[in-house]
């Protein structure tokens, strides 16, 4: 964390932090998150302990999912790409008469 200003918030309360707008997660989900992390490479979201209790902030929750989502952007856009390349060697070996 690196800013003093940025409010500590319990690792197992840290689900209230997930946007409106997005799917309502698990409080399990968040720690996994952060212990595990998600995807390959793994985004971990970030978090320390204080007194054996673990916590992140709402600003380390943004940057997770800012995160996530850029990776799933560059994941979708390597599928499209793929996409592309099948449906022009299927051309060619159609043009071929294979």
């Amino acid at each position: 964390m690196s800013s003093q200003e940025e409010k500590y918030v319990l690792l197992s309360k840290a689900n209230v932090l997930v946007p409106a707008s997005a799917r309502p997660q698990h409080a399990s989900t968040v720690v996994r998150w952060a212990l595990r992390g998600i995807g390959t490479p793994r985004t971990k979201l970030e978090s320390f302990k204080i007194g054996g209790r673990r916590y992140t902030t709402a600003q380390a929750m943004s940057r997770f999912l800012r995160r996530v989502s850029e990776a799933g952007m560059r994941e979708q856009s390597v599928g499209e790409i793929r996409s592309r390349e099948t449906v022009r060697i299927e051309r060619d070996l159609d043009a071929e008469g294979l």
